[in-house]
This record gives structure tokens, C-alpha cells and sequence, in this order.
């Protein structure tokens, strides 16, 4: 079963390393800022929904993306 918490890493305060799971020869990783505010967390995965429209990331990846999101309050005591 897909658990997007695999590819998920803390790096640093309100940082994320988010590891693609599908080895598609693209991005391997992207380092997300999990701090935003709403107004720019909203534009940065729509964002996101356009790289995987436009097939530049996979389904996958953006899951794991949106999932740093969901787990913030964690994922910073971590770092």
C-alpha cells in the first residue's frame, strides 16, 4: 500500500524534502516550504495540479506533496 509518510523528510524548520515515488526519469525531489500561508499554499498546489496536468509531475508525487501539508505540525518537530 502507497504511504506518502515514506517519501516525506524533515530538513529544517517549516522545510520538507519530498521524494518522488515513481521513477519516471523527472524531478527525484523538491524541498517545500510547509510554513506558507493560506493564500500562498493555495497558489502553490494549484501549481503543483498544473505540473501534473502538464504531465511534469506524476500523481503520485503531488500526493506526497500535499500530504507535507496535512502533516505540518509534525513534520516540524521533527526537523
Amino acid at each position: 500500500m502507497f504511504d506518502p509518510n515514506h517519501y516525506i523528510q524533515a530538513i529544517g524548520d517549516n522545510l520538507v524534502l519530498c521524494s518522488n515515488p515513481v521513477a519516471d526519469g523527472g524531478l527525484s525531489a523538491i524541498t517545500v516550504n510547509i510554513g506558507l500561508n493560506d493564500e500562498n499554499r493555495r497558489a502553490f498546489k494549484e501549481s503543483i495540479k498544473r505540473m501534473v496536468l502538464n504531465k511534469l509531475f506524476s500523481p503520485k508525487f503531488a500526493e506526497v506533496i500535499f500530504f507535507a501539508f496535512e502533516l505540518q505540525p509534525q513534520l516540524s518537530k521533527r526537523a
